[in-house]
């Protein structure tokens, strides 16, 4: 079994309402009614539900230390699906737990939970230095992993898993309840909605916390990106991926669902555009670049770039590739594509790279070459 400490791996939201909040020897105000029949254990007892492929045990101690009482919390994850899981760095906050503690977890030494070595993750709260309970006080502790999800790109989204409630009662000892929460019965909403003029436009899937959202405007063009769902507003024609699905009737919504587009409750069916056609749809169509001697026109443009020197080699970084230029040849991404003439124009065309009207090609290497 692997074992890791939640101030390393950072996996663990412990949302507490800590504090002189409840009275000695009254019920806490959360609890097993968190979830109406919710599997209720005292402390130390061990609870267990699954979400999302992965199993999830979690136990519970208090103790007490120099500055009151604390609670220890250690919770098993176990990938029961046959599948590999990633733990997720994200420091966004969850809707509804303003106390939630979060934890940087870019050093982060564990980076997938496999079948076959469970992993476990332990706190105890509150935080070494901090002031525990003491009688007349108590908490609400929500227990949840944050940032599980399936390798293979599943829904990122951070299940509470348990309930923890202690009072500290006059006479000094706790009262202590562990109540196991249902994951499955509140998940995320899974879509994002925009308003663009007299339109709502909704994508799914949206996965909440952790999920690319871009929204990129250039010349009566829109852009929206959510996961790989790119859908693309001009004036009042849609292109969603590389097909147009026609104009938008004034005020009808429009829902993209899972490459699906329904336009006013009816399913369209999309057409193939040409790319001079479909370069109208991009935020930035073109991009030009001076490199020493040379000229670089990218369409669509880059949405990133920058140029490096050293004596006459010069580097253009654009987006995801690397051009080089050193004595007269061009590289691209490490890949030789030949001598060039100085002062020439590079022209990368939707991946597509010429000189002039003439496409070139990698130079053929090893046995390629003969």
């Amino acid at each position: 079994m692997k074992s890791t400490s939640m101030l390393i791996l950072a996996s663990i939201v412990l949302a507490s309402g800590c504090g002189p909040k409840q009275g000695a020897g009254t019920t806490p105000e959360k609890g097993a009614a968190a979830t109406e029949g919710a599997e209720t254990h005292g402390a130390g007892e061990v609870g267990t539900v699954e979400f999302m492929g992965v199993r999830y045990s979690v136990s519970a101690e208090p103790f007490k230390g120099a500055g009151g009482w604390g609670v220890g919390v250690k919770v098993v994850a176990e990938a029961v699906d046959s599948k590999d899981h990633a733990f997720v760095n994200d420091k966004l906050e969850a809707e509804g737990e303003p106390t939630a503690l979060r934890f940087d977890t870019a050093h982060m030494s564990l980076e997938t939970l496999s079948p076959g070595s469970p992993v476990e993750l332990t706190r105890d709260f509150p935080d070494p230095g901090k002031m525990g309970l003491v009688p007349g006080e108590g908490l609400g502790l929500t227990v949840g992993v944050w940032g599980i999800e399936d390798a293979e790109g599943g829904q990122r989204f951070s299940p509470n898993l348990a309930h923890i409630s202690m009072t500290i009662m006059d006479s000094g000892d706790p009262t202590f309840t562990v109540t196991m929460l249902d994951p499955g019965e509140d998940p995320p909403p899974d879509f994002i909605s925009y308003d663009i003029g007299t339109h709502q436009l909704v994508i799914k899937p949206f996965y909440p916390y952790k999920q690319k959202v871009v929204t990129k405007s250039g010349e009566n063009v829109t852009v929206y990106e959510v996961g790989d769902t790119i859908v693309r507003i001009k004036g009042d024609e849609i292109v969603v991926g590389d097909k147009h699905y026609g104009t938008l009737p004034k005020g009808e919504p429009v829902l993209v669902d899972h490459g699906k587009v329904i336009v006013a409750s009816e399913e369209r069916e999309g057409k193939e555009i040409i790319r001079p056609k479909l370069l109208e749809f991009y935020a930035n169509p073109v991009s030009e670049h001076k490199v020493g001697d040379y000229k670089v026109v990218v369409s669509p443009g880059a949405e990133k770039f920058g140029v490096m020197s050293s004596g006459e080699t010069y580097t253009l970084i654009l987006d995801d590739k690397e051009l080089k230029f050193e004595e007269e040849k061009l590289y691209i991404n490490g890949v030789s594509y030949g001598k060039i003439k100085k002062k020439a124009t590079v022209e990368i065309y939707f991946g597509d790279i010429s000189i002039g009207d003439k496409k070139i090609e990698p130079e053929k290497t090893g046995e390629d070459a003969k």
